[in-house]
């Protein structure tokens, strides 16, 4: 599947995970610039944005797990940007501790640090 700006895959009711569920997700980009710009999404505006994200925001890799947004969530950005112009693995764990320490970020299989 290539997605051009703008353009989203719907997937229904699928990783319906919560924040005491230990989870993975990532996808391989290949981005043309430090836009932001979503990789991978799962909001429900009706309930405060509870849900999770994988985002580039400025270049940089960020996470979020959001119970009740924004004062019941978790975020982190990684210290590094993924390369803009080269298909680029990237990838987030969670291990269920409701804790911003349990995320691990990855770019092409190496872990990252974050602030």
């Amino acid at each position: 599947i290539k997605l051009d700006g703008g353009t989203h895959v719907e997937v229904g009711d699928l990783a319906n995970f919560d924040r005491t569920d230990k989870f993975s997700f990532g996808a391989w980009v290949n981005v043309a610039s430090k836009d932001a710009a979503t990789v991978l999404s799962r909001m429900d505006d009706a309930t405060a944005f509870r849900g999770y994200d994988l985002l580039l925001v400025g270049g940089k890799l960020t996470a979020h797990l959001v119970y009740r947004w924004p004062d019941e969530a978790l975020h982190v950005v990684s210290k590094v940007e993924v390369p803009v112009g080269k298909w680029t693995h990237v990838f987030a764990t969670y291990d269920g501790s409701s804790k911003a320490e349990g995320f691990k970020l990855y770019i092409d299989g190496k872990k990252v640090d974050y602030d």
